[in-house]
């Protein structure tokens, strides 16, 4: 999950500023947050943007990337009990924030 979100970053960040990288701890969730700078993303894809294929559908026909990355991201987190957000904006760049319980009860 952090290795799609870092190679997204990496990918359509700006190359000439850094991809930052935070965890902590709070008292019931570990936050991870990966934000990068450059085009935001359209307002409208930030809805859609953890679907399968969302990203590579408005990207040109001969890319290399299936548009897979979020959406597995977004599974594992889940799968995991967490939650995983974006914002996206000129001024504060795009951010990811993954929330994941310190704690989940076995079902």
């Amino acid at each position: 999950m952090l290795a799609n979100l870092i190679s997204n970053a990496l990918q359509h960040g700006d190359p000439t500023t850094a991809v930052s990288i935070e965890a902590h701890g709070e008292s019931k969730e570990i936050v991870l947050t990966v934000l990068n700078n450059g085009v935001p993303i359209p307002q409208s894809d930030l809805q859609t943007i953890f679907d399968p294929f969302s990203r590579a559908a408005k990207q040109e026909r001969y890319t290399r990337h299936l548009g897979l990355g979020l959406f597995v991201a977004r599974e594992i987190v889940e799968a995991h009990a967490g939650e995983i957000s974006v914002t996206s904006t000129a001024e504060d760049g795009t951010r990811f924030v993954v929330r994941l319980p310190r704690h989940t009860t076995a079902e």
